[in-house]
């Protein structure tokens, strides 16, 4: 990893970014007067207040005499104020942050450095809780038999692929993990593993936001099963999960006269629990039957699921859940398995999995 400059205002703030970086991570601890004296690193954390145009330009002339041109990740009191993102992109901002940068914001962040030190990550305003709320407008929708608002459903899918791309998977799940209703989480679990997949694999933003749409509204048919089966503190019996089971088809329904919503995405909801040796569900669909936009979004589906605590048994770590999936053999497209795995293995090594 690129060297590291910490930059706050007070003591106060650098102790507090310091205690929560890892115990290996060095990196150089700076207050605004110390910057003529030391010299910048390639990676600069900055945790200011931008109402100073004198602090914005010593800052800039400060970060103009790295040797190497590394992110630069700034924390602000406001990320929706258009003034400071301003002045963050004038100081060359590659990443902007509300204030406090929390401890899983912060572990994602060296992640995704460690393993990605060339790109710079693009600015995103995007809070997970913001995307939570997305998730439960789209189903309190449903359930009254109302269509969701396709242009906000494609305003968050962008939000999220932003977000993925500056703070990478580990962090975003990590951000969203505390939230209490089950459904909820995997829905926005499964988008940012399909999202993050698409990333992966070298996908463009239009097809990465596709996935995107087609995360949030994957599960939407469950917005027709009771929240009891839904939310049920134990595994579901055989009934239960013939009722779970119609949600594919359900959600099809729901969403198959939408304007606007591409044949593939629909494909996605209906069939994303479909596997390639025709044990799936709902139509038994097999092989070349199963588009290669499914087969990602079944990986992500189930990888999803086992990540994730349930009342009635622990998460799996990242590492067994990636060896779920190779032991499902011809359930699975095996050629994407292996190119997921890369990503299963950074989740794990980042630490930030679900824990129970």
């Amino acid at each position: 990893m690129s060297g590291i400059s910490v930059v706050a205002a007070s003591s106060h703030q650098l102790a507090a970014i310091r205690a929560m970086l890892p115990f290996d991570v060095s990196a150089d601890f700076l207050r605004l007067h110390d910057l003529p004296f030391s010299p910048p690193q390639d990676t600069a954390i900055l945790d200011l207040d931008l109402s100073h145009p004198e602090d914005v330009e010593r800052i800039r002339t400060w970060l103009s005499r790295r040797a190497s041109r590394g992110p630069v990740i700034i924390c602000v009191d406001d990320v929706t104020s258009y003034l400071q993102l301003t002045q963050a992109r004038a100081i060359g901002a590659t990443a902007v942050f509300a204030r406090p940068l929390d401890a899983a914001q912060l572990d994602g962040l060296l992640c995704r450095l460690d393993r990605y030190p060339g790109p710079p990550l693009q600015p995103s305003i995007s809070d997970p809780a913001e995307d939570l709320k997305t998730i439960g407008d789209i189903f309190e929708a449903a359930r009254t038999g109302q269509i969701p608002n396709m242009e906000f459903v494609s305003e968050a899918g962008a939000r999220i692929v932003d977000r993925l791309r500056d703070i990478g998977l580990s962090a975003y799940l990590a951000a969203i993990r505390a939230h209490h209703s089950r459904t909820y989480t995997h829905c926005l679990t499964v988008t940012a593993v399909a999202v993050s997949f698409g990333l992966h694999l070298g996908f463009n933003r239009k097809d990465t936001h596709r996935m995107a749409i087609a995360g949030l509204l994957h599960d939407i048919g469950k917005a027709r099963i009771s929240v009891e089966i839904l939310e049920k503190p134990a595994a579901l019996d055989e009934r239960e999960m013939m009722i779970m089971q119609t949600h594919p088809v359900i959600g099809h329904e729901m969403l198959r006269e939408t304007p606007g919503l591409p044949d593939d995405t629909l494909d996605m909801i209906l069939h994303h629990h479909e596997y390639l040796d025709g044990s799936g569900y709902p139509h038994g669909l097999q092989g070349s039957d199963i588009s290669d936009l499914n087969r990602m979004m079944t990986i992500s589906d189930v990888f999803g699921a086992l990540i994730e605590p349930r009342s009635y048994r622990p998460p799996m770590s990242a590492t067994n859940a990636l060896d779920v999936l190779q032991q499902m053999g011809p359930k699975l497209d095996g050629v994407l398995v292996r190119v997921f795995a890369p990503l299963a293995h950074d989740l794990a090594t980042c630490r930030a999995e679900f824990t129970a």
